[in-house]
C-alpha cells in the first residue's frame, strides 16, 4: 500500500512471509522509540507566520503522530525562505541527524524542507539511515507550473538580495557622507 505522500507501507503479516522475524521486529522498534521524530515546519516570512500558517502545520504534524501512534517527537520550525541556506531550524536538524539521535523527519510537503536540492537533503538523511515522510504532495500543479514557481522563488530571492545590497551601500554612503 502507498500513503497520499508516496511512501509503501506494509502489513506485520506481508512482513512476516517475506522472512522478516518477531525478534527483529522488537529490535527495529526500540530503535525507532529511542530515536526521535522530527516534525519540521516552515513559513516564509513573519506575515505567514502571524496568519497562523505554521502553527496550522504543526497542528497537522501532530495529528499524523497522534494516527500514526508516534510519541517521541519534537518540532523544528523556521521563518525563513525554502532558499535560505542558513535557517537556524535546518541547521539544528542537519545537527541533531548528524548525533544518530533521529529516526525521520515529518514534513507536510517537500518545498517546506527545501525549495531547492530535496534530493541532496535525502541523499544526507540516508546516510544517518533518517528517513523523510512527506506527507501531501502538491496541489495538482503540471511540471510547468512548478518550473514557473521555481523560476519566481529565484527572482524573488536574488532581488532581495540585490536590493539589500544596495540598501547597506545607500547607508553605508549617508553614513560616511558622500552624496550620490
Amino acid at each position: 500500500m502507498r500513503t497520499p505522500g508516496g511512501h509503501r507501507r506494509y502489513s506485520m503479516d506481508d512482513l512476516i512471509q517475506a522472512g522478516y522475524k518477531y525478534e527483529d521486529r522488537k529490535e527495529s522498534n526500540h530503535i525507532l522509540h529511542n530515536k526521535l521524530t522530527i516534525l519540521y515546519s516552515r513559513v516564509s516570512s513573519y506575515k505567514q507566520k502571524k496568519k497562523g500558517d505554521l502553527e496550522r502545520q504543526q497542528q497537522y504534524l501532530e495529528q499524523y503522530c497522534e494516527k500514526e501512534q508516534i510519541t517521541n517527537y519534537t518540532h523544528i520550525t523556521d521563518t525563513a525562505s525554502g532558499l535560505n541556506t542558513k535557517r537556524s531550524g535546518l541547521r539544528k536538524l542537519f545537527k541533531l541527524i548528524k548525533s544518530g539521535k533521529v529516526a525521520r523527519v515529518i514534513i507536510t510537503f517537500k518545498d517546506r524542507l527545501t525549495r531547492f536540492g530535496f534530493e541532496y537533503i535525502l541523499q544526507y538523511c540516508a546516510i544517518f539511515n533518517v528517513s523523510i515522510v512527506t506527507l501531501k504532495k502538491s496541489l495538482g500543479k503540471t511540471v510547468q507550473q512548478e518550473l514557473v514557481d521555481d523560476m519566481m522563488s529565484l527572482i524573488a530571492c536574488f532581488s532581495g538580495k540585490l536590493y539589500g545590497l544596495r540598501s547597506r551601500q545607500s547607508r553605508a554612503k549617508k553614513k560616511s557622507g558622500v552624496k550620490s
